[in-house]
Protein backbone atom coordinates (compact mmCIF):
# COMPACT_ATOMS: atom_id res chain seq x y z
CA UNK A 1 0.00 0.00 0.00
CA UNK A 2 2.55 2.74 0.80
CA UNK A 3 4.89 1.55 -2.11
CA UNK A 4 1.37 2.13 -4.59
CA UNK A 5 0.99 5.53 -2.68
CA UNK A 6 4.78 6.67 -3.13
CA UNK A 7 4.73 5.79 -7.18
CA UNK A 8 1.22 7.54 -7.01
CA UNK A 9 2.71 11.04 -5.99
CA UNK A 10 6.02 10.62 -7.77
CA UNK A 11 4.00 10.04 -10.91
CA UNK A 12 1.92 13.60 -10.21
CA UNK A 13 5.47 15.68 -9.16
CA UNK A 14 6.52 14.69 -12.31
CA UNK A 15 3.79 15.88 -14.33
CA UNK A 16 3.31 19.27 -12.18
CA UNK A 17 7.22 19.75 -12.67
CA UNK A 18 6.41 18.87 -16.55
CA UNK A 19 3.96 20.92 -16.77
CA UNK A 20 5.43 24.28 -14.61
CA UNK A 21 8.89 23.91 -16.57
CA UNK A 22 6.51 23.94 -20.50
CA UNK A 23 4.28 27.07 -18.80
CA UNK A 24 7.82 29.01 -17.51
CA UNK A 25 9.83 28.53 -20.49
CA UNK A 26 7.12 28.53 -23.49
CA UNK A 27 4.10 30.71 -22.00
CA UNK A 28 6.33 34.42 -22.34
CA UNK A 29 7.76 34.12 -25.55
CA UNK A 30 4.46 33.10 -26.77
CA UNK A 31 3.02 36.02 -25.14
CA UNK A 32 5.39 37.87 -27.17
CA UNK A 33 4.64 36.46 -30.14
CA UNK A 34 1.00 37.09 -29.93
CA UNK A 35 1.37 40.67 -28.37
CA UNK A 36 3.08 43.32 -29.44
CA UNK A 37 2.08 45.99 -26.80
CA UNK A 38 4.53 46.18 -24.57
CA UNK A 39 1.99 47.68 -21.57
CA UNK A 40 -0.39 44.72 -22.36
CA UNK A 41 2.59 42.32 -22.42
CA UNK A 42 3.17 43.44 -19.03
CA UNK A 43 -0.15 43.17 -17.44
CA UNK A 44 -0.40 39.60 -19.42
CA UNK A 45 2.16 38.75 -17.91
CA UNK A 46 1.33 39.49 -14.58
CA UNK A 47 -1.92 38.05 -14.68
CA UNK A 48 -0.18 34.38 -16.36
CA UNK A 49 1.97 34.94 -13.36
CA UNK A 50 -1.13 35.14 -10.96
CA UNK A 51 -3.10 31.95 -13.21
CA UNK A 52 0.20 30.02 -12.77
CA UNK A 53 0.14 30.78 -8.84
CA UNK A 54 -3.79 30.60 -8.49
CA UNK A 55 -3.59 27.04 -10.58
CA UNK A 56 -0.78 25.59 -8.27
CA UNK A 57 -2.62 26.82 -4.96
CA UNK A 58 -5.81 24.76 -6.09
CA UNK A 59 -3.73 21.67 -7.32
CA UNK A 60 -1.92 21.68 -4.16
CA UNK A 61 -5.25 22.45 -1.99
CA UNK A 62 -6.91 19.76 -3.95
CA UNK A 63 -4.04 17.18 -2.97
CA UNK A 64 -3.77 18.26 0.07
CA UNK A 65 -7.39 17.95 0.78
CA UNK A 66 -7.42 14.05 -0.92
CA UNK A 67 -4.20 13.44 1.50
CA UNK A 68 -5.55 14.85 4.65
CA UNK A 69 -9.26 12.98 3.50
CA UNK A 70 -7.20 9.54 3.33
CA UNK A 71 -5.33 10.25 6.43
CA UNK A 72 -8.62 10.44 8.19
CA UNK A 73 -9.95 7.49 6.69
CA UNK A 74 -7.25 5.23 7.66
CA UNK A 75 -7.09 6.85 11.15
CA UNK A 76 -10.87 6.12 11.53
CA UNK A 77 -10.54 2.69 9.89
CA UNK A 78 -7.35 2.00 12.30
CA UNK A 79 -9.38 2.95 15.12
CA UNK A 80 -12.60 1.30 13.99
CA UNK A 81 -9.82 -1.85 13.61
CA UNK A 82 -8.46 -1.13 16.81
CA UNK A 83 -11.87 -1.28 18.55
CA UNK A 84 -13.04 -4.14 17.55
CA UNK A 85 -10.27 -5.75 18.43
CA UNK A 86 -10.16 -4.41 21.66
CA UNK A 87 -13.95 -5.48 21.99
CA UNK A 88 -12.94 -8.62 20.87
CA UNK A 89 -9.69 -8.88 23.25
CA UNK A 90 -12.04 -7.65 26.13
CA UNK A 91 -14.83 -10.05 25.29
CA UNK A 92 -12.59 -13.04 25.36
CA UNK A 93 -13.75 -15.62 27.53
CA UNK A 94 -10.01 -16.77 27.67
CA UNK A 95 -7.27 -14.66 29.69
CA UNK A 96 -4.74 -12.65 27.12
CA UNK A 97 -1.27 -11.15 28.14
CA UNK A 98 0.71 -8.82 25.96
CA UNK A 99 4.34 -8.97 27.42
CA UNK A 100 8.08 -7.83 26.99
CA UNK A 101 10.60 -10.60 27.78
CA UNK A 102 13.45 -9.70 29.68
CA UNK A 103 16.71 -11.49 28.83
CA UNK A 104 20.47 -11.53 30.65
CA UNK A 105 23.06 -13.64 29.19
CA UNK A 106 20.45 -14.47 26.44
CA UNK A 107 18.32 -16.24 29.49
CA UNK A 108 14.69 -14.95 30.27
CA UNK A 109 14.42 -13.63 33.91
CA UNK A 110 11.27 -11.54 33.98
CA UNK A 111 8.84 -10.29 31.58
CA UNK A 112 6.65 -6.84 31.86
CA UNK A 113 3.02 -7.05 31.43
CA UNK A 114 2.09 -4.51 28.38
CA UNK A 115 -1.75 -5.10 28.52
CA UNK A 116 -3.95 -7.58 29.60
CA UNK A 117 -7.95 -7.86 29.00
CA UNK A 118 -10.36 -8.09 31.87
CA UNK A 119 -10.58 -11.69 31.94
CA UNK A 120 -7.17 -12.03 32.59
CA UNK A 121 -8.11 -10.05 36.35
CA UNK A 122 -11.42 -12.26 36.60
CA UNK A 123 -8.99 -15.68 36.22
CA UNK A 124 -6.61 -15.10 37.72
CA UNK A 125 -7.65 -12.80 40.64
CA UNK A 126 -4.63 -10.27 39.41
CA UNK A 127 -5.40 -6.28 39.51
CA UNK A 128 -3.12 -3.50 38.39
CA UNK A 129 -0.37 -5.51 36.48
CA UNK A 130 0.23 -3.27 33.46
CA UNK A 131 3.40 -2.44 33.47
CA UNK A 132 4.74 -4.54 36.20
CA UNK A 133 7.38 -6.81 35.55
CA UNK A 134 6.09 -10.76 37.09
CA UNK A 135 8.88 -10.72 39.51
CA UNK A 136 6.62 -8.38 41.09
CA UNK A 137 3.19 -9.64 40.59
CA UNK A 138 4.15 -13.09 41.42
CA UNK A 139 7.62 -13.19 43.14
CA UNK A 140 8.71 -16.72 43.35
CA UNK A 141 6.80 -17.69 40.10
CA UNK A 142 10.51 -18.11 38.30
CA UNK A 143 11.67 -20.67 41.27
CA UNK A 144 7.85 -22.29 41.74
CA UNK A 145 7.40 -22.64 38.13
CA UNK A 146 10.76 -22.51 36.08
CA UNK A 147 9.31 -24.73 32.83
CA UNK A 148 6.75 -21.68 32.37
CA UNK A 149 9.15 -18.92 32.60
CA UNK A 150 11.30 -20.97 29.60
CA UNK A 151 8.32 -21.43 27.40
CA UNK A 152 7.67 -17.94 27.28
CA UNK A 153 11.20 -16.64 27.25
CA UNK A 154 11.68 -19.36 23.76
CA UNK A 155 8.58 -18.27 22.19
CA UNK A 156 9.58 -14.73 22.92
CA UNK A 157 13.18 -15.76 21.05
CA UNK A 158 11.61 -17.98 18.17
CA UNK A 159 8.69 -16.87 17.32
CA UNK A 160 7.50 -20.04 17.49
CA UNK A 161 4.41 -21.10 18.92
CA UNK A 162 3.79 -22.81 22.01
CA UNK A 163 1.10 -24.71 23.66
CA UNK A 164 1.23 -26.08 27.31
CA UNK A 165 -1.09 -27.47 30.14
CA UNK A 166 0.16 -27.55 33.53
CA UNK A 167 -0.53 -26.87 37.14
CA UNK A 168 1.21 -23.70 38.28
CA UNK A 169 2.16 -24.07 42.22
CA UNK A 170 2.69 -20.14 42.73
CA UNK A 171 -1.10 -19.24 42.02
CA UNK A 172 -1.75 -23.01 43.24
CA UNK A 173 -4.46 -23.14 39.69
CA UNK A 174 -4.51 -25.33 36.27
CA UNK A 175 -3.66 -23.58 33.29
CA UNK A 176 -4.10 -24.35 29.44
CA UNK A 177 -2.21 -21.83 27.79
CA UNK A 178 -1.46 -20.80 23.87
CA UNK A 179 1.60 -18.59 22.95
CA UNK A 180 2.69 -16.98 20.40
CA UNK A 181 5.10 -13.92 19.40
CA UNK A 182 3.71 -10.97 17.94
CA UNK A 183 6.76 -8.88 17.82
CA UNK A 184 10.68 -10.04 18.72
CA UNK A 185 11.25 -10.04 22.12
CA UNK A 186 7.42 -10.14 22.89
CA UNK A 187 4.72 -13.04 23.65
CA UNK A 188 1.12 -12.57 24.14
CA UNK A 189 -0.56 -15.89 26.42
CA UNK A 190 -4.00 -16.51 25.67
CA UNK A 191 -4.84 -18.92 28.88
CA UNK A 192 -7.87 -20.13 30.23
CA UNK A 193 -8.37 -21.88 34.23
CA UNK A 194 -9.03 -25.25 34.03
CA UNK A 195 -8.93 -26.25 37.75
CA UNK A 196 -12.12 -27.38 37.92
CA UNK A 197 -12.46 -29.14 35.02
CA UNK A 198 -8.73 -31.11 36.33
CA UNK A 199 -11.23 -31.40 39.37
CA UNK A 200 -13.51 -33.19 37.93
CA UNK A 201 -11.34 -35.16 35.84
CA UNK A 202 -9.85 -36.32 38.77
CA UNK A 203 -12.62 -37.39 40.56
CA UNK A 204 -14.35 -38.68 37.26
CA UNK A 205 -10.37 -41.25 36.98
CA UNK A 206 -11.09 -41.83 40.46
CA UNK A 207 -14.81 -43.31 40.01
CA UNK A 208 -13.48 -44.99 36.68
CA UNK A 209 -11.19 -46.54 38.88
CA UNK A 210 -13.92 -47.44 42.01
CA UNK A 211 -15.85 -48.55 38.89
CA UNK A 212 -13.73 -50.66 37.49
CA UNK A 213 -12.72 -52.61 40.48
CA UNK A 214 -16.26 -52.80 41.07
CA UNK A 215 -16.48 -54.05 37.94
CA UNK A 216 -13.85 -56.94 38.23
CA UNK A 217 -14.41 -57.76 41.75
CA UNK A 218 -17.85 -57.98 42.02
CA UNK A 219 -19.52 -61.05 43.19
CA UNK A 220 -22.32 -60.86 40.36
CA UNK A 221 -21.84 -60.58 36.33
CA UNK A 222 -21.70 -57.05 34.91
CA UNK A 223 -21.76 -56.21 31.48
CA UNK A 224 -22.28 -53.82 28.85
CA UNK A 225 -23.67 -54.79 24.96
CA UNK A 226 -23.82 -53.03 21.56
CA UNK A 227 -28.04 -52.02 22.06
CA UNK A 228 -28.31 -52.62 18.63
CA UNK A 229 -26.39 -55.68 17.59
CA UNK A 230 -26.53 -57.23 21.27
CA UNK A 231 -22.55 -57.77 20.83
CA UNK A 232 -21.07 -57.79 24.41
CA UNK A 233 -19.06 -54.83 25.07
CA UNK A 234 -17.06 -55.58 28.35
CA UNK A 235 -17.77 -58.39 30.79
CA UNK A 236 -16.35 -58.52 34.52
CA UNK A 237 -14.97 -62.05 35.96
CA UNK A 238 -17.78 -63.44 37.26
CA UNK A 239 -19.86 -62.70 34.04
CA UNK A 240 -17.23 -65.01 32.75
CA UNK A 241 -17.51 -67.53 35.57
CA UNK A 242 -21.18 -67.65 34.93
CA UNK A 243 -21.16 -68.40 31.41
CA UNK A 244 -17.88 -70.63 31.33
CA UNK A 245 -16.80 -68.06 28.17
CA UNK A 246 -13.30 -66.77 28.67
CA UNK A 247 -13.62 -62.49 28.00
CA UNK A 248 -12.49 -62.61 24.97
CA UNK A 249 -14.97 -65.30 23.68
CA UNK A 250 -17.66 -63.50 24.80
CA UNK A 251 -16.61 -60.07 23.35
CA UNK A 252 -17.23 -62.23 19.83
CA UNK A 253 -20.54 -63.72 21.05
CA UNK A 254 -24.13 -61.63 21.41
CA UNK A 255 -27.04 -61.77 23.68
CA UNK A 256 -28.72 -64.59 21.97
CA UNK A 257 -25.60 -66.66 21.46
CA UNK A 258 -25.73 -67.37 25.29
CA UNK A 259 -29.19 -67.46 26.01
CA UNK A 260 -31.63 -70.36 26.18
CA UNK A 261 -33.79 -70.45 23.14
CA UNK A 262 -36.98 -70.58 25.33
CA UNK A 263 -36.14 -67.28 27.08
CA UNK A 264 -35.04 -65.59 23.74
CA UNK A 265 -38.13 -63.70 22.48
CA UNK A 266 -39.50 -62.52 25.74
CA UNK A 267 -35.98 -61.46 26.85
CA UNK A 268 -35.59 -59.78 23.63
CA UNK A 269 -38.52 -57.97 23.67
CA UNK A 270 -37.87 -55.81 26.95
CA UNK A 271 -34.18 -55.61 25.70
CA UNK A 272 -35.77 -53.59 22.61
CA UNK A 273 -38.65 -51.58 24.66
CA UNK A 274 -35.60 -50.36 26.96
CA UNK A 275 -33.47 -49.51 24.01
CA UNK A 276 -36.50 -47.45 22.40
CA UNK A 277 -37.24 -45.79 25.48
CA UNK A 278 -40.54 -47.41 25.92
CA UNK A 279 -39.13 -47.96 29.44
CA UNK A 280 -36.32 -47.01 31.44
CA UNK A 281 -35.15 -50.77 32.87
CA UNK A 282 -35.98 -54.36 32.83
CA UNK A 283 -35.96 -57.48 35.38
CA UNK A 284 -36.30 -61.19 34.09
CA UNK A 285 -34.95 -64.18 35.03
CA UNK A 286 -33.94 -66.58 32.63
CA UNK A 287 -31.77 -69.04 31.66
CA UNK A 288 -27.88 -69.29 29.71
CA UNK A 289 -26.37 -72.06 28.33
CA UNK A 290 -22.49 -72.30 28.93
CA UNK A 291 -19.88 -73.16 27.34
CA UNK A 292 -20.33 -76.79 28.59
CA UNK A 293 -23.77 -77.05 26.91
CA UNK A 294 -25.34 -76.85 30.91
CA UNK A 295 -27.97 -74.29 31.61
CA UNK A 296 -27.54 -72.09 34.20
CA UNK A 297 -30.37 -69.42 35.77
CA UNK A 298 -30.02 -65.49 36.32
CA UNK A 299 -31.17 -62.66 37.40
CA UNK A 300 -30.71 -60.29 34.53
CA UNK A 301 -31.11 -56.27 35.40
CA UNK A 302 -30.59 -53.93 32.64
CA UNK A 303 -30.81 -50.00 31.41
CA UNK A 304 -29.58 -48.39 29.17
CA UNK A 305 -26.82 -45.65 28.89
CA UNK A 306 -27.27 -42.89 26.07
CA UNK A 307 -25.71 -39.74 24.95
CA UNK A 308 -26.60 -36.17 24.94
CA UNK A 309 -28.43 -36.12 22.55
CA UNK A 310 -30.36 -39.14 24.16
CA UNK A 311 -29.11 -41.77 21.57
CA UNK A 312 -28.50 -45.45 22.99
CA UNK A 313 -24.74 -45.42 23.35
CA UNK A 314 -24.96 -49.14 25.25
CA UNK A 315 -26.93 -51.39 27.58
CA UNK A 316 -25.74 -52.06 31.22
CA UNK A 317 -26.57 -55.39 33.05
CA UNK A 318 -26.16 -57.05 36.56
CA UNK A 319 -26.23 -60.91 36.08
CA UNK A 320 -26.74 -62.80 39.50
CA UNK A 321 -26.50 -66.63 39.18
CA UNK A 322 -29.74 -68.01 40.84
CA UNK A 323 -29.74 -71.69 39.80
CA UNK A 324 -29.37 -72.90 43.68
CA UNK A 325 -32.49 -70.57 44.50
CA UNK A 326 -34.15 -71.87 41.75
CA UNK A 327 -33.24 -75.69 42.79
CA UNK A 328 -34.31 -74.66 46.10
CA UNK A 329 -37.33 -73.27 45.12
CA UNK A 330 -38.42 -76.18 43.02
CA UNK A 331 -37.93 -78.26 46.10
CA UNK A 332 -39.75 -76.23 47.90
CA UNK A 333 -42.69 -76.49 45.66
CA UNK A 334 -42.04 -80.18 45.69
CA UNK A 335 -42.62 -80.19 49.02
CA UNK A 336 -44.99 -77.64 49.23
CA UNK A 337 -47.16 -79.94 46.75
CA UNK A 338 -46.24 -82.92 48.93
CA UNK A 339 -47.42 -81.25 51.94
CA UNK A 340 -50.99 -79.74 50.67
CA UNK A 341 -51.70 -83.57 48.86
CA UNK A 342 -51.09 -84.78 52.19
CA UNK A 343 -53.15 -82.17 54.15
CA UNK A 344 -56.18 -81.85 51.80
CA UNK A 345 -56.77 -86.26 51.56
CA UNK A 346 -55.92 -86.14 55.58
CA UNK A 347 -59.16 -87.74 57.28
CA UNK A 348 -58.66 -84.16 60.12
CA UNK A 349 -59.24 -81.14 59.35
CA UNK A 350 -55.98 -78.86 59.53
CA UNK A 351 -55.66 -75.34 60.25
CA UNK A 352 -52.65 -73.42 59.88
CA UNK A 353 -52.74 -69.60 60.83
CA UNK A 354 -49.92 -67.23 61.05
CA UNK A 355 -48.70 -65.15 64.19
CA UNK A 356 -51.70 -62.48 63.54
CA UNK A 357 -54.63 -64.96 62.83
CA UNK A 358 -54.45 -65.07 58.72
CA UNK A 359 -55.49 -68.31 57.82
CA UNK A 360 -52.35 -69.65 55.83
CA UNK A 361 -53.97 -73.24 55.11
CA UNK A 362 -56.85 -74.73 55.62
CA UNK A 363 -58.39 -77.86 54.15
CA UNK A 364 -62.04 -79.06 52.80
CA UNK A 365 -62.30 -82.10 55.74
CA UNK A 366 -61.75 -78.90 58.00
CA UNK A 367 -64.80 -77.08 56.54
CA UNK A 368 -67.16 -80.16 56.34
CA UNK A 369 -66.11 -81.56 60.29
CA UNK A 370 -67.32 -77.54 61.25
CA UNK A 371 -70.23 -77.47 58.50
CA UNK A 372 -68.52 -73.72 58.10
CA UNK A 373 -70.24 -71.76 55.78
CA UNK A 374 -68.26 -70.76 52.22
CA UNK A 375 -68.06 -67.04 53.23
CA UNK A 376 -66.55 -67.91 56.54
CA UNK A 377 -64.33 -70.45 55.10
CA UNK A 378 -63.11 -68.23 52.32
CA UNK A 379 -62.01 -65.37 54.69
CA UNK A 380 -58.11 -65.10 55.27
CA UNK A 381 -59.12 -63.60 58.52
CA UNK A 382 -59.31 -66.54 60.80
CA UNK A 383 -61.53 -64.42 63.73
CA UNK A 384 -64.80 -65.02 62.03
CA UNK A 385 -64.35 -68.73 61.75
CA UNK A 386 -63.32 -69.03 65.39
CA UNK A 387 -66.37 -67.02 66.59
CA UNK A 388 -68.09 -69.38 64.20
CA UNK A 389 -66.95 -72.70 66.03
CA UNK A 390 -67.52 -71.34 69.25
CA UNK A 391 -70.91 -70.85 68.70
CA UNK A 392 -71.37 -74.60 67.08
CA UNK A 393 -69.67 -75.66 70.64
CA UNK A 394 -71.82 -77.61 73.10
CA UNK A 395 -70.12 -75.19 76.00
CA UNK A 396 -69.07 -71.83 73.69
CA UNK A 397 -67.19 -70.71 77.78
CA UNK A 398 -65.45 -73.72 78.36
CA UNK A 399 -64.52 -73.72 73.95
CA UNK A 400 -62.71 -70.57 74.87
CA UNK A 401 -61.06 -71.94 77.99
CA UNK A 402 -59.86 -74.83 76.10
CA UNK A 403 -58.71 -72.84 73.48
CA UNK A 404 -56.81 -70.22 75.80
CA UNK A 405 -55.13 -73.07 77.29
CA UNK A 406 -53.62 -75.13 73.82
CA UNK A 407 -52.75 -71.54 72.95
CA UNK A 408 -50.49 -70.44 75.89
CA UNK A 409 -48.42 -73.82 75.93
CA UNK A 410 -45.80 -74.79 74.26
CA UNK A 411 -46.46 -78.91 74.25
CA UNK A 412 -46.06 -80.32 70.83
CA UNK A 413 -48.32 -83.14 72.09
CA UNK A 414 -51.34 -80.42 73.25
CA UNK A 415 -54.55 -81.59 73.30
CA UNK A 416 -58.21 -81.51 74.32
CA UNK A 417 -61.92 -82.83 72.92
CA UNK A 418 -64.46 -80.33 72.51
CA UNK A 419 -68.33 -81.57 71.91
CA UNK A 420 -70.53 -80.31 69.05
CA UNK A 421 -74.44 -79.38 69.53
CA UNK A 422 -75.03 -81.86 67.44
CA UNK A 423 -73.30 -84.47 69.35
CA UNK A 424 -70.12 -84.77 67.15
CA UNK A 425 -67.06 -85.25 69.19
CA UNK A 426 -63.66 -83.61 68.06
CA UNK A 427 -60.54 -84.02 69.83
CA UNK A 428 -58.47 -80.94 69.06
CA UNK A 429 -54.36 -80.86 68.94
CA UNK A 430 -52.31 -77.97 68.29
CA UNK A 431 -48.39 -77.10 67.84
CA UNK A 432 -46.06 -74.28 66.83
CA UNK A 433 -44.89 -73.68 63.40
CA UNK A 434 -41.09 -72.68 63.81
CA UNK A 435 -38.13 -72.71 61.24
CA UNK A 436 -34.82 -74.27 61.71
CA UNK A 437 -33.47 -70.75 63.42
CA UNK A 438 -36.24 -71.27 66.09
CA UNK A 439 -38.55 -68.65 64.51
CA UNK A 440 -42.15 -68.23 65.15
CA UNK A 441 -44.41 -68.25 61.90
CA UNK A 442 -47.70 -69.38 63.17
CA UNK A 443 -49.60 -71.89 64.65
CA UNK A 444 -50.98 -75.54 63.16
CA UNK A 445 -54.38 -76.94 64.38
CA UNK A 446 -55.63 -80.37 63.78
CA UNK A 447 -59.51 -81.68 64.26
CA UNK A 448 -60.34 -85.48 64.65
CA UNK A 449 -63.49 -87.21 64.60
CA UNK A 450 -63.37 -89.08 67.27
CA UNK A 451 -67.15 -89.32 67.47
CA UNK A 452 -67.26 -92.96 66.59
CA UNK A 453 -64.55 -93.72 68.81
CA UNK A 454 -66.27 -92.40 71.71
CA UNK A 455 -69.34 -94.81 70.98
CA UNK A 456 -67.30 -97.76 70.88
CA UNK A 457 -65.25 -97.07 73.82
CA UNK A 458 -68.67 -96.28 75.53
CA UNK A 459 -69.82 -99.85 74.20
CA UNK A 460 -66.54 -101.71 75.33
CA UNK A 461 -67.57 -100.18 78.89
CA UNK A 462 -70.19 -101.69 78.73
CA UNK A 463 -69.28 -104.78 77.36
CA UNK A 464 -66.88 -105.04 80.33
CA UNK A 465 -69.32 -104.52 82.68
CA UNK A 466 -71.47 -107.41 81.57
CA UNK A 467 -68.56 -109.53 81.53
CA UNK A 468 -67.36 -109.23 84.33
CA UNK A 469 -70.95 -109.51 85.41
CA UNK A 470 -71.51 -112.52 84.48
CA UNK A 471 -67.43 -114.24 85.13
CA UNK A 472 -68.73 -113.67 88.71
CA UNK A 473 -72.04 -115.53 88.52
CA UNK A 474 -70.47 -118.06 87.06
CA UNK A 475 -70.52 -121.58 88.59
CA UNK A 476 -66.74 -122.63 87.07
CA UNK A 477 -63.82 -121.16 88.19
CA UNK A 478 -62.65 -118.77 86.16
CA UNK A 479 -59.40 -116.79 86.23
CA UNK A 480 -57.20 -114.29 83.77
CA UNK A 481 -53.37 -113.59 83.59
CA UNK A 482 -51.34 -110.86 81.97
CA UNK A 483 -48.40 -111.57 80.00
CA UNK A 484 -46.14 -111.99 83.04
CA UNK A 485 -48.55 -114.78 84.56
CA UNK A 486 -49.92 -112.70 86.90
CA UNK A 487 -53.48 -112.85 87.84
CA UNK A 488 -55.54 -110.04 86.72
CA UNK A 489 -59.34 -111.49 87.56
CA UNK A 490 -60.44 -114.32 89.79
CA UNK A 491 -64.11 -115.24 90.03
CA UNK A 492 -65.79 -116.39 93.46
CA UNK A 493 -66.01 -119.93 92.09
CA UNK A 494 -62.27 -119.86 91.63
CA UNK A 495 -61.52 -118.67 95.15
CA UNK A 496 -64.17 -121.13 96.22
CA UNK A 497 -62.22 -124.24 94.33
CA UNK A 498 -58.89 -122.59 95.54
CA UNK A 499 -59.85 -121.83 99.14
CA UNK A 500 -58.08 -118.44 98.96
CA UNK A 501 -59.91 -114.70 98.98
CA UNK A 502 -59.43 -112.93 95.56
CA UNK A 503 -56.33 -110.84 97.33
CA UNK A 504 -54.48 -113.42 97.62
CA UNK A 505 -54.26 -114.08 93.71
CA UNK A 506 -54.61 -111.15 92.32
CA UNK A 507 -50.56 -109.63 91.11
CA UNK A 508 -49.14 -112.87 91.91
CA UNK A 509 -48.00 -115.60 89.93
CA UNK A 510 -49.29 -119.15 90.65
CA UNK A 511 -45.64 -119.77 92.73
CA UNK A 512 -45.95 -117.04 94.47
CA UNK A 513 -49.39 -118.01 95.18
CA UNK A 514 -48.69 -121.54 96.32
CA UNK A 515 -45.77 -119.97 99.09
CA UNK A 516 -48.78 -118.89 101.25
CA UNK A 517 -51.95 -121.01 100.60
CA UNK A 518 -53.70 -122.87 103.44
CA UNK A 519 -54.44 -126.06 100.59
CA UNK A 520 -51.38 -127.85 100.20
CA UNK A 521 -50.95 -130.33 97.16
CA UNK A 522 -51.28 -134.05 97.48
CA UNK A 523 -47.90 -135.23 99.49
CA UNK A 524 -47.16 -137.74 96.85
CA UNK A 525 -46.70 -134.77 94.34
CA UNK A 526 -43.75 -132.85 94.82
CA UNK A 527 -44.51 -129.34 96.58
CA UNK A 528 -45.27 -126.43 94.17
CA UNK A 529 -45.92 -128.80 91.11
CA UNK A 530 -48.57 -127.33 89.99
CA UNK A 531 -47.33 -123.91 90.40
CA UNK A 532 -44.26 -124.27 88.67
CA UNK A 533 -46.15 -126.39 85.70
CA UNK A 534 -49.08 -123.57 85.74
CA UNK A 535 -46.28 -120.94 84.63
CA UNK A 536 -44.61 -123.63 82.11
CA UNK A 537 -48.24 -124.16 80.48
CA UNK A 538 -49.17 -120.22 80.49
CA UNK A 539 -45.58 -119.43 78.53
CA UNK A 540 -46.60 -122.54 75.87
CA UNK A 541 -50.13 -121.33 75.18
CA UNK A 542 -48.44 -117.49 74.54
CA UNK A 543 -46.21 -119.35 72.39
CA UNK A 544 -48.03 -121.92 70.20
CA UNK A 545 -51.94 -120.37 71.13
CA UNK A 546 -53.02 -123.74 71.73
CA UNK A 547 -55.38 -125.03 74.39
CA UNK A 548 -54.44 -127.18 77.40
CA UNK A 549 -56.30 -129.72 79.70
CA UNK A 550 -55.27 -131.34 82.38
CA UNK A 551 -56.34 -132.65 85.97
CA UNK A 552 -54.74 -131.48 89.84
CA UNK A 553 -55.84 -133.04 92.99
CA UNK A 554 -55.65 -131.58 96.43
CA UNK A 555 -55.84 -132.64 99.90
CA UNK A 556 -58.20 -130.53 101.36
CA UNK A 557 -57.77 -128.92 105.04
CA UNK A 558 -60.11 -131.57 106.19
CA UNK A 559 -58.06 -134.46 104.33
CA UNK A 560 -60.87 -134.65 101.60
CA UNK A 561 -59.28 -135.19 98.08
CA UNK A 562 -60.08 -132.35 95.48
CA UNK A 563 -59.97 -133.23 92.24
CA UNK A 564 -59.48 -130.60 89.76
CA UNK A 565 -59.99 -129.90 85.51
CA UNK A 566 -58.39 -127.29 83.94
CA UNK A 567 -58.37 -125.83 80.54
CA UNK A 568 -55.60 -123.15 80.06
CA UNK A 569 -57.23 -120.73 76.80
CA UNK A 570 -55.06 -118.74 74.25
CA UNK A 571 -57.26 -115.49 75.86
CA UNK A 572 -55.23 -116.09 79.33
CA UNK A 573 -58.24 -117.23 80.38
CA UNK A 574 -58.37 -120.42 82.99
CA UNK A 575 -61.15 -122.81 83.50
CA UNK A 576 -61.42 -124.89 86.98
CA UNK A 577 -63.84 -127.21 87.63
CA UNK A 578 -64.55 -128.79 90.48
CA UNK A 579 -64.83 -132.96 90.08
CA UNK A 580 -66.42 -135.65 91.75
CA UNK A 581 -63.66 -137.32 94.52
CA UNK A 582 -62.57 -140.52 92.62
CA UNK A 583 -62.52 -143.68 94.81
CA UNK A 584 -59.19 -144.53 95.85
Amino acid sequence: MKLKTGRLALKVALIYFFAAGMWILFSDPLLGFLVKNHDTLVELSAAKGLMFVAISAGLLFLLLRRKLRELADETEERQMIEARYRNLFESMNEGVAYCRMIYEAGQPVDFVYVTVNGQFTALTGLKDVVGKPISKVIPGLRTSDPEIMEVYGRVARTGQPEKFERFVNALSMWFTASVFCPEPGHFVAVFDVITERKRVETALRASEERFRAMFELASIGIAQADPQSGRWLSVNGKMCAITGYTEAEMLQLRIEDITHPADWQADNELFKKVVQGERPDYSMEKRYRRKDGTEVWVNVNMTVIRDAAGQPVRTMATIEDITTRKLVEEEVRRKTALFEALVHSSPDGILVVDNESRKVLQNQRMTDLWKIPPEISGNPDDKPQYEYARSQAKDPAEFDEKSRKLAAGNDPQARDEIELKDGTVLERQTSLVTGRDGKFYGRLWNFHDITARKAAAQALQSAQALYTSLVTQLPVGVFQKDEAGRYVLVNPAFCQIKGMPPEDFLGRTPVAVEQGRNVQPNVDSPAGKYAADGEDHHRQILRTGKTIQMEEEYLLANGRKQFVQVSNRRCLMRVAESSAPREC
